[in-house]
């Protein structure tokens, strides 16, 4: 199937610190790498749109640089808030709402990547591609506010 829209290149916030970034240490030393390392590998590449799965607005990405590929934990554990940015089984998900997984959240947007209330629901389409930029706490706070007053704050340009 040859896809007839242009796909488009989205930029996302993302927090890695504490609180949202609550498994960011385990990662790193699974990985053996630094806290810094893991965040610029998962900032540095550009993520593909696989799907949306699981639940309404689960945004499964691709591409995944090799240094990141670890395992989904054996046990799902207590829910991650809605847009927990995780990684396991060589993929990256951002979690629409509040619920259990076995994935490693390393981070959140305050995007929010479906809302039932918007003309076009779903924010992204299969084959666009998604990079990550990460902002601090502050940023977050002040981004998370205009978002849930609606606005989109992810910026997109044609790829």
């Amino acid at each position: 199937i040859v896809s007839t829209t242009e796909s488009t290149t989205w930029r996302f916030p993302c927090c890695y610190e504490l609180p949202f970034a609550e498994d960011l240490d385990e990662v790193a030393g699974l990985l053996k790498l630094s806290r810094d390392e893991v965040v610029r590998l998962h900032t540095g590449t550009p993520l593909r749109v696989y799907m949306y799965g699981f639940s309404p607005g689960q945004l499964y990405l691709g591409g995944v640089p090799e240094r990141l590929a670890i395992s989904r934990r054996a046990e799902p554990r207590l829910p991650h808030p809605a847009g927990s940015v995780s990684i396991a089984g060589g993929l990256s998900v951002v979690v629409p709402y509040s619920m259990p997984t076995g994935w490693y959240a390393i981070g959140r947007t305050p995007e929010r990547l479906y809302a039932a209330d918007r003309s076009d629901a779903f924010l992204l389409q299969a084959g666009d591609l998604v990079r990550f930029e990460p902002i601090d706490l502050a940023a977050f706070r002040h981004l998370e506010q205009r978002a849930i007053g609606g606005e989109m704050i992810a910026r997109k340009r044609a790829a």
